[in-house]
């Protein structure tokens, strides 16, 4: 079933492995009525790959690899790859999955230094990183109280609070961004919606790679190159299930990173391909191919892609 479906999607299947004494691996998902999921999984021959069993000779053939979740004896060829990558020429997409994030920086550290992209949720990149997400996203310091956010917001989202602008009333911000454009001084660094993950952008983007993308549900995406953060808010679309919202994103990020190295339009591509998914019920139901996806990336030009200096962020969750 698994080898049929990726032939009609046109994947070559010529190199894959086959296990006689285990069975393919499976999930079962619980999906409520709000579209949250449980997962139930029995990982089978998935985790029995192991590094002898591998045609190595096949990294100089591709130009890029895409890693997830290894788990088992399976979890032990990163090592190997991390070895051969660089003399392949092969660029790396890693998207750790719970036994990676388990093993920390530490654990990680000879792959991570050869990733170019690191795609993590907010949760893993938590784990990973040690920095907890903020919400203030101000920095108090160059706050001058002219009320301008209070002025434009159309939620009433801000509010005096003893001499101080606070954001107050987070449940209510749309996203329209109409309060950092207002901010004369810089002290609104990111609007409301967004969590501040800077403190993770800190770590993660020092362990090597190039880009590090973490994703957050309906709050959008942000990547970061070690420089600028880079700040998208989701599509609101109506959620039926969010499974495969992850892997629709990372998949489809690589992708386009791959093509253009544009980080701003890929997020816009990896966000299109997911909002498609999440509005029908299984993983991989509403998944685009290029050019649906492309199609549906211009939706978000409208939408406001901030550049924000790390630096910036950095002072704002420390203040």
């Amino acid at each position: 079933l698994v080898l049929r479906e990726l032939a009609e999607a046109g994947v070559d299947t010529a190199h894959h492995q086959k296990s006689d004494g285990d069975a393919t691996g499976y999930s079962v998902i619980l999906t409520s009525y709000e579209g949250d999921r449980t997962v139930l999984t029995h990982r089978g021959a998935s985790t029995q790959i192991r590094a002898d069993q591998i045609d190595w000779s096949l990294l100089g053939q591709s130009e890029w690899l895409y890693v997830t979740s290894l788990s088992g004896e399976s979890a032990k060829v990163l090592e190997p790859i991390a070895e051969k990558a660089p003399g392949a020429g092969l660029r790396i997409a890693f998207n750790p999955g719970s036994t990676q994030i388990k093993a920390g920086v530490d654990g990680l550290k000879s792959f991570l230094a050869q990733a170019e992209v690191l795609l993590l949720n907010k949760e893993e990149a938590a784990r990973l990183g040690g920095k907890e997400p903020v919400k203030d996203v101000m920095i108090e310091s160059l706050c001058s109280q002219c009320g301008h956010c209070i002025e434009v917001c159309p939620r009433n989202v801000f509010a005096v609070d003893h001499d101080r602008v606070i954001p107050a009333g987070l449940e209510r911000c749309d996203h329209c961004g109409a309060c950092a454009k207002a901010c004369q001084t810089g002290a609104l660094v990111m609007e409301p919606w967004g969590f501040n993950v800077s403190g993770s952008f800190d770590v993660l983007c020092k362990t090597g790679p190039k880009v590090v993308v973490i994703t957050d549900g309906d709050n959008g995406v942000q990547a970061c190159d070690g420089d600028e953060v880079y700040v998208l808010p989701a599509e609101e679309v109506s959620v039926a299930s969010s499974l495969g919202a992850g892997d629709a994103f990372g998949s489809a990020f690589t992708f386009e990173y791959s093509r253009t190295g544009d980080i701003g339009r890929s997020m816009a591509l990896g966000a299109a391909n997911a909002a498609s998914v999440v509005q029908l019920v299984g993983a991989k139901n509403g998944l685009l191919d290029a050019a649906g996806a492309e199609a549906a990336r211009s939706r978000f030009d409208e939408k406001s892609l901030r550049r924000i200096q790390l630096a910036d962020l950095i002072q704002a969750a420390e203040s």
